[in-house]
């Protein structure tokens, strides 16, 4: 099992996933980039899970928002547990999933593996407008409160795997790579099979 690079721990990309088939995919398949794309928006909330002094986890929920390049947006205080876990190691991971499925249900969710910061200048900007076009009142509710206001934080995943049986078959687990996040878009490690 391959080592994640400068972290020496185990890099959870390189795990067999049980009894499901995974479909390695590109991100700039069109119907790949749909279907990541309606990961996102059928969910509005997200648990966000950080690391801490002496690799002890920590997880929160925020509502997330997103940009054109599929940074994640979420706002939280600079104070809390998470955020000051992430000032020392930005590693982190996002798991979306609907709570209101059955056992036996086709799977719907994916996990998302990356780094986050305080979205800073232009970040905070664009933070601010996804934000603000996928929950209208946020600005009005801090403006109104009076008090001050949350930061926004950016996360951007550098792998993703999520269930999709319309393109995958169940059980079928897609992952995508993001290799360097050099210029925001992945290389075509294999396209999926057309569905028949």
């Amino acid at each position: 099992m391959r080592k994640a690079p400068g972290r020496g721990a185990e890099d959870p990309w390189e795990r067999t996933t049980g009894p499901f088939k995974v479909i390695r995919a590109s991100r700039t398949d069109p119907r790949v980039l749909a279907s990541f794309e309606q990961l996102l928006r059928s969910h509005r909330v997200a648990a966000f899970a950080t690391v801490g002094p002496a690799s002890r986890a920590h997880v929160h929920v925020a509502y997330f928002a997103w940009s054109a390049e599929h940074d994640l947006f979420f706002y939280s205080w600079p104070t809390s547990r998470h955020a000051r876990h992430l000032e020392a190691n930005p590693s982190m991971a996002v798991a979306l999933f609907d709570a209101h499925q059955h056992w036996g249900d086709a799977e719907r969710g994916g996990q998302l593996y990356g780094t986050a910061r305080e979205a800073s200048g232009r970040w905070a900007e664009v933070a601010r407008a996804v934000y603000a076009k996928r929950f209208p009142g946020f600005d009005r509710a801090w403006k109104e409160d009076g008090g001050p206001s949350p930061t926004p934080y950016r996360f951007r995943a550098r792998c993703a795997r999520w269930f999709d049986s319309r393109l995958g078959g169940p059980p079928g687990l897609l992952e995508v790579t993001w290799p360097g996040r050099a210029d925001g878009r992945a290389r075509a490690s294999a396209t999926i099979p057309s569905p028949k």
